[in-house]
């Protein structure tokens, strides 16, 4: 009811698959060492786990970290009842876009199980059409997988050198900052902790309405996305 703009954009993060069965990075890191085969326990330091991990990453093929990544969330992904709300939300036009660093399968098998394809899906090896997001006339509800997708076997944001300063195509930033110019932006079970993804919204601050950050626990403040967003008075926290 308090939004103002045109829509509503969802940007997801890794906490908005837990009720789907999937696990937040730190878990995924110690996941993907097991798959290759190192030994590792669950109270590891976070510096030593990104040390490891990271060298392993970087040893394998883009094809190599997918598979192993395709291993880890098959095993016990279901698509949550959230899923299908928010496919079934999009159908009836009351979600305008998602944003997601997620790179997994769950909102495309959501809509195979439901047989409703609302959603236009864009990842990192799809090219985007200008016009598609120039238009005024209404169109399909966007998903814009920004770290890759593993149906593509292609996952373009996994170690810490990516995600700080792997710069996105043009045609993703220009969609991005459209997305999140356009409409109010909801943020679910995302931690904000992207520097790349921080920018793109401090580039559009200005533009922005009220985001709204959802979450179990309240937004931290070594976040980023949280600092710029308190710092202009956009960010509204429900829990």
């Amino acid at each position: 009811q308090s939004h103002n703009k045109q829509g509503i954009c969802l940007l997801l993060g890794a906490g908005a698959d837990i009720s789907s069965g999937g696990i937040l990075f730190r878990e995924l890191k110690i996941q993907f060492m097991k798959e290759n085969g190192y030994e590792i326990t669950q109270d590891i330091a976070a510096n030593k786990l990104d040390r490891e991990f990271e060298k392993i990453v970087n040893s394998l093929s883009q094809n190599g970290r997918c598979e192993t990544l395709d291993n880890i969330m098959r095993k016990k992904s279901m698509p949550s009842e959230g899923y299908e709300l928010l496919v079934m939300l999009a159908e009836m036009g009351y979600i305008d876009a998602v944003i997601t660093t997620n790179f997994d399968y769950l909102l495309e098998e959501t809509q195979n199980l439901l047989n409703i394809k609302p959603f236009t899906i864009f990842t990192p090896g799809k090219s985007i059409p200008q016009e598609y997001y120039l238009r005024n006339s209404k169109i399909s509800p966007i998903y814009l997988k920004m770290h890759g997708d593993l149906s593509d076997r292609l996952v373009t944001h996994l170690t810490s050198e990516e995600l700080e300063s792997k710069n996105y195509s043009a045609e993703f930033i220009n969609l991005f900052k459209y997305i999140i110019k356009k409409n109010s932006v909801l943020i679910i079970g995302y931690g904000g902790y992207d520097s790349l993804i921080t920018d793109l919204f401090k580039q559009e601050m200005g533009e922005l309405s009220d985001v709204y950050w959802c979450n179990i626990s309240e937004p931290d403040e070594k976040s980023d996305l949280v600092s710029a967003l308190k710092a202009s008075n956009k960010l509204k926290y429900v829990n």
